[in-house]
């Protein structure tokens, strides 16, 4: 069985901000360590990469959404447009990505990002709040256990999975294709109102 998290991704994920402030630094004696550390990063982002597009094609076979493989080593995730069954104009932004949270504690988080930004989503969380079984986030609304998304445009996490030594790829994927499926289903009237309203 293949880990979800391999030593560097779990290792970065769990260490992020200091990483990112090692490296962002000046200072001319950390040469060496900021070598070392943009190398895990680099080996994370490629180990990201790989199991970020085995879940989303899971998780396609669930919705209507087409992943984008750009950049995913960088973003440590992927996003594209959802649409609508039998339709082909796009009704939000779906997204799948690693997060180590304020506590470097590793997850897979999936996305949303309906039309109309904060008020949509807003409405998307409100709506259907009594109907998910899970937690809505809104990451902007608190970017105190949200600090890596900072400066994104607004998105409703309606699924964040911890992510253990002891997770498979295979096991994640089914996680995630399920949670997606059954968010859709619920969400998409929604969705689709804030997309023709």
């Amino acid at each position: 069985m293949i880990p979800v998290l391999t030593p560097e991704l779990r290792f970065a994920l769990k260490h992020w901000q200091e990483m990112d402030q090692l490296l962002e630094g000046k200072k001319s004696e950390y040469k060496e360590l900021r070598k070392e550390v943009d190398q895990i990063y680099k080996r994370a982002g490629v180990d990201a990469k790989e199991r970020i597009l085995r879940i989303a094609s899971e998780v396609s076979g669930a919705t209507r959404v087409t992943w984008t493989d750009r950049n995913v080593e960088n973003d440590w995730g992927t996003w594209g447009p959802l649409r609508k069954p039998h339709g082909k104009s796009v009704v939000a932004w779906a997204g799948i990505y690693f997060d180590g949270g304020k506590r470097g504690i590793p997850r897979i988080v999936l996305t949303v990002w309906p039309k109309r930004g904060m008020s949509g989503c807003r409405l998307v969380r409100e709506e259907c709040r009594g109907q998910w079984h899970g937690q809505l986030f809104i990451p902007q609304e608190d970017l105190e256990d949200w600090p890596a998304w900072e400066g994104d445009a607004a998105c409703v996490v309606y699924h964040a999975e911890t992510l253990t030594s002891r997770s498979t790829l295979a096991e994640t994927a089914t996680h995630t294709s399920k949670a997606a499926r059954e968010f859709f289903r619920i969400a998409m009237p929604y969705l689709h109102k804030l997309g023709t309203g």
